[in-house]
């Protein structure tokens, strides 16, 4: 691994992807398979260690033209670059929930780590302006990535999807073409009913939102005025904007009752405020994550996160601890609850149960069946289970799919 020159190698490599995909004319619909064939067949994982990457970066000036300014990830790597695509190397230090679609195609592949990656289908009902959509968005695909395992990246709304990374750090390697002009813009995605081009280009309004965050952060009442100003004043897509910056459920309930009313008197606004209270319950899970440094503990947050249904998050956490049976899955997430409090969530420790409890809960059978037989339990464990159902960190572990 040592000999390895990285330079040498991804220019070889690039080299060979252009060559292949020359033949194809530089068919951007042909990209994807042709990135993800040449991914398999290079067999990086074999090759190369993410640590690798950075010894050179760091010891070496051969790839010093490559690298730009990138925001994208914890760190970018550029390894290979041409003017109709390149290779580059992501690090990422923690999980990100960002559901979004692509403005170019190729493939990726995890050189180490493990994801959990979610594809969607969002059916568009409102065309509000070429920037902005009311839908439905549905889960389609729902898996655990492995080191070495490759995907292909289709642009467009072919492939929506969200890449949470479990392990700090995840890296993986994109083979990927500059754009497809076609398939742009690129949209951003938030549950259950908002698609949205990611970048606002009016840096008055951004301006806006920043003076109006910073008169909440200082002297409230009067941010909260203007707030509500800036919201009766602006576009269903302006006040998404807005709570991009600012959080709603920050404010003081009467007044979030208040901002609430505004928002679903505007067309189309209750889909909105829907999708407000889910991106607000997604950076809630996420800031609480980062102030975890359990590994068990920050494995299951990520799956309660990222994953909908109770089926899909066994089937996962059974999958990511290597449980031979559903009673180690149990005695893990017994203790994971019990730890509950520490994390941000709820916590019973009184409940003697506890481990009965989530055996139940875990079970295939209905929430009336589950209902009956923890109420066999005693009061004790209904009134964890009814508190567990009120917790934002458990609410996927209560939906249906």
């Amino acid at each position: 691994m040592d000999s390895i020159d990285i330079k040498d190698y991804f220019q070889k490599f690039g080299d060979s992807i252009d060559s292949q995909w020359m033949r194809h004319n530089y068919n951007e619909d042909d990209f994807p398979e042709i990135a993800h064939t040449a991914l398999i067949q290079q067999n990086i994982n074999r090759d190369v260690h993410y640590t690798h990457l950075l010894e050179y970066i760091v010891m070496h000036s051969h790839l010093d033209i490559l690298q730009w300014d990138c925001h994208f990830s914890d760190l970018q790597l550029t390894l290979y670059k041409n003017p109709r695509f390149y290779i580059e190397a992501l690090y990422w230090m923690d999980g990100t929930t960002t559901i979004h679609q692509h403005g170019f195609c190729g493939a990726f592949t995890l050189l180490h780590g493990q994801s959990i990656h979610t594809e969607y289908d969002f059916t568009k009902k409102i065309r509000i302006n070429s920037q902005f959509y009311i839908g439905n968005l549905a889960v389609k695909n729902n898996s655990i990535l492995k080191s070495g395992e490759i995907n292909r990246i289709y642009a467009g709304d072919c492939l929506i999807h969200s890449v949470f990374h479990l392990h700090s750090p995840t890296v993986t390697i994109v083979v990927r073409n500059n754009s497809c002009v076609d398939k742009n813009p690129q949209l951003d995605y938030c549950a259950p009913h908002v698609a949205i081009h990611g970048k606002h280009s009016d840096p008055m309004f951004i301006k806006k939102i920043r003076s109006v965050k910073l008169m909440l952060d200082h002297l409230q009442l009067q941010g909260y005025q203007l707030l509500k100003k800036l919201i009766e004043g602006s576009s269903i897509y302006d006040v998404y904007r807005v709570f991009g910056g600012i959080n709603l459920f920050s404010l003081e309930k009467n007044q979030v009752d208040e901002i609430s009313c505004l928002i679903a008197d505007k067309l189309y606004g209750e889909q909105l405020l829907k999708s407000l209270s889910h991106q607000y319950q997604s950076r809630r899970l996420t800031r609480l994550r980062s102030f975890v440094k359990d590994e068990q503990q920050r494995v299951i947050l990520a799956v309660l996160m990222n994953t909908p249904g109770k089926q899909n998050i066994v089937r996962h956490l059974l999958e990511l601890f290597q449980c031979q049976n559903m009673q180690g899955l149990i005695k893990i997430m017994a203790e994971f609850i019990n730890k509950g409090s520490r994390i941000g969530g709820v916590g019973y420790k009184s409940c003697e149960s506890l481990e009965a409890l989530v055996g139940v809960w875990m079970s295939h059978d209905s929430d009336e069946h589950i209902k009956l037989k923890i109420n066999q339990l005693g009061e004790q464990a209904m009134n964890c289970y009814e508190g567990l159902k009120q917790s934002f960190v458990y609410a996927n572990l209560f939906l249906t799919t």
